[in-house]
């Protein structure tokens, strides 16, 4: 009966991935776009002379591991759903095996977990990060598993836990570091005979199977920094972080459930009904305020601040126990199947709308000659639903690019991030970390074409004198205006996109591609 629950929960879950042909992720295509180009370059010759692979020990490897192997046997984008698919049975089969663990028992109380895996990151297409964070779940576990284990075992057997963690992805290994740790802790804690020198031993033993994984990054992995920076929220935003633990679609926090599991929780813990395990409480204390106190922006990594209280969610489901009758149980479960079916609903609608604006994109991009060079801009969007949908076109452009030897700018191949890398007569025609990665406003685009008096560059530098350098533009949007009606000229439409042909002559260019005339 259990095992049907947790199995038809990953259904409900993963039905919306697998109904759709192009999962609306907006870095979902991104990232097959790199593979693709890493799995064609000793066979595309046209891709061959832009890009090359630059393998190096990276912490963002496991999704082009995986895929790279899937694709002997499947098409690339069913090989991602492959990866999101596990990803998620990592993060449900994580949650319960710690819950397990931790309480002794087998229950249903994990599944009120399921409403934290579909979060912020998730429909972002963050996915190195939402593979870590389920090795997190599953590693935390195997740790608590091994308590009782003599030291050196411990160490040796989790020492490969760690390194998979750090290669999806390095901030999920530091919260694999700090749940470890923390655990430690509490476990010292929570004991009747508290020593400072056993503390220190279990500290000891909890860093030891980190530490080689630190001495991979120190002295081992490439520290190529371009993009980096640290910036933080507005009061309000940090304030407001704990909504990026559930969404419902793209954007979209899911309140009905956030507010579902507070009221349980918060009525729960007055009248303890609901306990949380000792041992982890420096775990939850000590993510709650790196969830608060994180930047928006480290390093080279960007919407830092919507990582964390997803995975504090389920950490928290794990460690609580539940004093309940059946007949709250029932009642909780049959909102948490209303809860999830309803999202599912909503994510099947939103996604199906997404899907066939990629047909009718994939259909227009048929007809524009191979060896082109195309990037998007969006245009201000007319109302809420549309601003909503925006980030899911980012790089919509990028996967059907590169399968049709066009050229775009925001395939993920930043330094220091991924193993491609553009070539360098191609190297400035495109973005080289997050924070280039941005979509531009339609209307900078007359800024950009004549220079950039205006200092919009610094996000967009490969986009300076842009009728030059390309020959199409995308204009995401419902029947967007043309933003520069003496350079661009309408080639193809659809309904949420427009594409127009950059007329060289017009734009000054001569028939070289370059700066303008100067005359």
């Amino acid at each position: 009966m259990l095992a049907g629950a947790h199995a038809a929960v990953l259904i409900v879950l993963l039905f919306p991935v697998w109904l759709v042909d192009m999962v609306p992720m907006p870095d979902f295509p991104g990232h097959l776009a790199r593979i693709h180009v890493l799995a064609s370059l000793d066979t595309d010759k046209a891709l061959a002379e832009i890009y090359r692979a630059h393998w190096a020990l990276y912490p963002n490897l496991t999704l082009d591991l995986f895929v790279l192997g899937a694709m002997h046997v499947m098409p690339i984008v069913t090989a991602g759903k492959f990866f999101i698919s596990l990803a998620t049975v990592l993060w449900m089969g994580g949650t319960a095996w710690l819950h397990y663990l931790l309480t002794g028992r087998l229950s249903s109380t994990p599944l009120i977990g399921s409403l934290f895996v579909l979060n912020a990151f998730f429909f972002f297409g963050f996915l190195n990060f939402t593979f870590g964070t389920g090795l997190v779940l599953t590693g935390l576990a195997l740790w608590v598993a091994l308590t009782h284990w003599p030291a050196r075992w411990r160490i040796i057997c989790f020492i490969p836990i760690a390194a998979a963690a750090y290669i999806s992805h390095i901030m999920a290994f530091a919260i694999l570091g700090c749940c470890v740790i923390g655990y430690e802790l509490g476990l010292s804690f929570s004991d009747a005979r508290f020593s400072v020198k056993a503390t220190l031993r279990r500290l000891l033993i909890s860093a030891l199977p980190l530490a080689p994984v630190v001495m991979l990054y120190i002295f081992v992995t490439p520290h190529e920094t371009h993009g980096s920076q640290i910036a933080f929220g507005s009061l309000q935003s940090i304030v407001f972080r704990p909504v990026h633990a559930s969404h419902l679609v793209l954007g979209e926090p899911y309140k009905a459930a956030l507010l579902f599991v507070a009221i349980i929780f918060g009525l729960g813990l007055l009248t303890r009904t609901i306990t949380i395990d000792r041992r982890m409480w420096p775990v939850l204390l000590g993510l709650g305020v790196a969830a608060f106190l994180c930047p928006t922006h480290l390093l080279t990594g960007a919407h830092v601040h919507i990582r964390l209280p997803a995975v504090i969610g389920c950490l928290a489901i794990a460690s609580s126990e539940w004093a309940v009758g059946r007949v709250v149980r029932a009642v909780a479960g049959l909102t948490l199947a209303v809860l999830l079916g309803y999202r599912a609903f909503m994510m099947t609608d939103a996604w199906a709308g997404f899907d066939r604006t990629y047909a009718e994109l994939e259909t227009a991009l048929d007809t524009i000659e191979t060896g082109s060079k195309i990037f998007l801009a969006r245009s201000p969007a007319k109302d809420r639903t549309e601003r909503k949908a925006q980030p899911v076109y980012s790089h919509f452009l990028a996967l059907m690019g590169v399968q049709r030897q066009i050229f775009t700018p925001r395939i993920f191949a930043w330094p220091g991030q991924h193993p491609l890398r553009r070539k360098e007569i191609y190297s400035d025609l495109g973005a080289k970390s997050a924070f280039q990665g941005g979509t531009p406003h339609a209307h900078s685009l007359i800024t950009l074409a004549e220079g950039d008096p205006g200092g919009i560059v610094t996000h967009y530098p490969y986009l300076k004198f842009w009728q030059c350098k390309y020959d199409y533009v995308v204009i995401q949007g419902k029947a967007p205006a043309n933003p520069a009606p003496a350079m661009l000229a309408e080639y193809s439409t659809g309904e949420h996109f427009t594409i127009y042909k950059i007329a060289l002559e017009a734009a000054g260019c001569g028939a070289s591609k370059g700066q303008p005339n100067s005359e």
